[in-house]
């Protein structure tokens, strides 16, 4: 089960960190990894592009980001991801989990 904590400090969402598998389907073909994969890469990518100042590690164990300097716009990117995450928990339910660590 993949499992995605999203972060706050000081009431502002300031990243996320997603650990697991999905394990829908076998490797390359699972659609619930894959989304949340392209759901967290583009928030990275959105955040790089507007130059934001934030800490990203990915390896086989875990993606986290955390923004240093949040903004008004930051949130809406981490919204939006946000958004993204409990959605497809809606339909996954069983392969992935998501909730809120307010620091």
């Amino acid at each position: 089960m993949i499992k995605v904590e999203i972060i706050y400090i000081d009431d502002l969402i300031r990243g996320f960190k997603i650990t697991g598998h999905a394990d829908y389907d076998e490797s390359g073909k699972d659609i619930v990894c894959a989304a949340v994969s392209m759901l967290a890469y583009t928030t990275v990518n959105s955040l790089d592009s507007y130059n934001y100042d934030f800490e990203f590690k990915d390896d086989e164990e875990t993606m986290k980001l955390l923004v240093k300097n949040p903004s008004h716009d930051s949130e809406v990117i981490l919204n939006t991801f946000s958004t993204g995450i409990w959605t497809l928990t809606q339909s996954y339910d069983d392969f992935v989990k998501a909730y809120t660590n307010i620091l």
